[in-house]
């Protein structure tokens, strides 16, 4: 027994502690998820991250001074950590097909209040940004060898392109609504929660179907 420990705690004592474990309780959640995944993608976080951060905006309005001075001194660093990964672990949760946008509508509006739907539409035009970088790089990577013409004058059957064959390929930088990968995938219905975690295969088995989101998908999801 140590011999400075003079008195037993009071209830109180141990109702705050307590109230501390509960707490903090967040953060041994993501230390076990970190730890517990063997090849840890980075769409498992942004749920974790998303509660500390509502977690500890709750804690700063708590009525014991001292859980709101541990808050505010907690959300000082949070907040640099989260200014710098929460658009990759965004577009990370929406490339999970489990959630898509599903997650940042739950939880944007109780971490941005009145500017959720900008801060949401921020993220979903990062994302079409993406895909036009992405879909650029791929098409430029797919013409390497084959530098004898640019396929603007050739079309897919062989011969000379013809006026509708110019009008199809105009489509694509036109001001026509043109369905893009993006599109078609945030139109499918999210899959269940309980379905398989190993994301980075379901990009796999769906490259043919989503050649430009999948080579974006490879770039945000793995964790380092």
């Amino acid at each position: 027994m140590d011999k400075d420990y003079k008195t037993l705690p009071s209830e109180s004592d141990w109702e705050f502690a307590r109230k501390v474990c509960d707490k903090l309780e967040l953060f041994y959640d993501v230390t076990e998820l970190f730890s517990g995944a063997k090849y840890p993608t980075s769409n498992l976080f942004f749920e974790k991250v998303c509660d500390i951060k509502v977690g500890i905006s709750n804690w700063m309005l708590d009525d014991d001074a001292f859980i709101r001075d541990m808050a505010k001194s907690m959300m000082t660093k949070f907040e640099k950590y989260w200014s710098t990964i929460h658009d990759v672990l965004a577009i990370a949760a929406v490339f999970d097909p489990r959630y898509k946008f599903t997650l940042l509508e739950c939880y944007f509006p109780d971490i941005y209040g009145v500017e959720s739907r900008a801060c949401i539409e921020s993220v979903r035009q990062l994302l079409v940004e993406l895909e036009k970088d992405y879909k650029k790089l791929n098409v430029d990577g797919s013409q390497e060898g084959n530098p004898s013409h640019d396929g603007s004058s050739i079309s897919q059957g062989g011969g000379r392109m013809t006026a509708y064959d110019r009008y199809v390929a105009s489509l694509t930088t036109s001001f026509v609504d043109v369905e893009t990968e993006l599109d078609g995938y945030l139109k499918e219905k999210v899959l269940p929660k309980t379905a398989g975690s190993d994301i980075l295969l379901w990009w796999k088995a769906n490259e043919s179907k989503y050649p430009t989101l999948a080579l974006i998908a490879k770039t945000y999801l793995p964790f380092q």
